[in-house]
């Protein structure tokens, strides 16, 4: 599953686009190697994700 800016900046409107843009290339590689590869993973892992940093 690729994650862009636009789907993280839904997950987290408030977020800065900086950070948002470089999560986004970080994920690409991040979510296949810890095995984050389901609908529902992702969707927990941005959830809890946001929730941690405050909406990224």
């Amino acid at each position: 599953m690729i994650i862009t800016s636009e789907i993280l900046l839904k997950v987290a409107p408030r977020g800065k686009k900086s950070v948002i843009d470089g999560l986004a290339q970080f994920m690409a590689d991040a979510l296949e190697k810890y095995q984050i590869n389901t609908e529902l993973r992702v969707k927990h892992f941005l959830g809890q994700a946001s929730h941690e940093t405050d909406g990224f």
